[in-house]
């Protein structure tokens, strides 16, 4: 017996250690992939819900307002700007409406075709003429066709916001100018508006000096 035990005792031990690394190897590798697969989400203050934890990762970031699109969803965060579900049909109204935006015509045109559609349409109906007007704008358009109404006393602030939104598209000579006479708009929305175009090109500047940062932006384009 002492024999056998001196003779394959090393073997046995050998055979137990090679299997012990190779089942560490095995699950090591098991784990990795499983992780990989199922990443585990960063930890940050964000998401642990109480103060004094980990704040390395988070870092709050402001909206950005880089872009028409951009800018109206952060005005009008509920907003649907493009997309939206393909297989939902479109109502006769929007069809017509997106039918005006494709037609090959001009630009002042489209927004005139809109406004006049928008008077024969129902208070959420006019709201989508408008939004579509301000999205295929320009200079001309919006200051005689759609400024006058953001000023009317008797359209409604939702929709008169929708068609202040219009000046986030128009060219820097045109929009900072604009933006600064909104200020003065009686209604919240519009200043609302107004404040937030020009916080995303003068984001260091104070409210009270906008006149000036608009004057010397627009003296010096470059």
């Amino acid at each position: 017996m002492n024999t056998f035990v001196q003779k394959y005792g090393f073997v046995v031990l050998g055979s137990l250690g090679v299997g012990l690394i190779l089942g560490m190897g095995i699950h090591a590798f098991t784990f990795k992939t499983a992780f990989e697969n199922n990443p585990q989400p960063r930890t940050s203050t964000q998401n642990l819900g109480y103060p004094g934890g980990p704040t390395e990762e988070f870092q709050p970031t402001a909206p950005d307002l880089s872009s028409s699109k951009h800018l109206v969803e952060a005005l009008f965060p509920g907003a649907r700007i493009g997309g939206g579900d393909k297989k939902t049909p479109l109502d006769p109204t929007a069809l017509q409406i997106q039918s005006i935006i494709r037609s090959p015509v001009s630009s002042y045109q489209k927004v005139a075709s809109l406004m006049n559609l928008a008077k024969t349409l129902s208070p959420d109906h006019r709201r989508l003429a408008y939004a579509s007007a301000s999205f295929v704008c320009g200079p001309q358009e919006f200051q005689q066709l759609m400024l006058p109404l953001v000023w009317d006393s008797a359209l409604p602030p939702d929709q008169a916001q929708v068609l202040a939104a219009g000046v986030v598209g128009l060219p820097d000579p045109v929009r900072l100018p604009i933006c600064l006479t909104l200020l003065k708009h009686p209604d919240e929305s519009i200043r609302g508006t107004a404040l937030s175009v020009l916080s995303a090109y003068f984001p260091d500047t104070d409210e009270a000096s906008y006149p000036q940062a608009v004057q010397f932006y627009l003296s010096h384009p470059d």
